[in-house]
């Protein structure tokens, strides 16, 4: 993760990014991934943690395209899904 402040669309492409790398680790634990699934729990904790906090600025403060608004509710629905 980066120190320095991103731009709104940095945040997108880092929650764009990201989302996929949390729902892998979702997989890994699901699929009973051993030995380390602490571990991937806690990273996935951190990712999980990481991408709701960029959706919130990107929800708050981002001003989407017509195609945006799309990804934007889509970003919305992951990052709210109860797990």
């Amino acid at each position: 993760v980066r120190p320095d402040p991103r731009t709104i669309h940095g945040v997108l492409l880092a929650v764009h990014a990201f989302l996929p790398v949390e729902q892998l680790y979702k997989n890994m634990l699901e699929a009973g991934a051993d030995p380390g699934s602490a571990e991937i729990g806690r990273h996935l904790e951190r990712v999980r943690t990481l991408n709701r906090q960029g959706a919130e600025v990107l929800l708050a403060h981002g001003r989407p395209t017509g195609v945006g608004k799309r990804i934007f509710e889509e970003i919305a629905r992951l990052t709210s899904e109860a797990d």
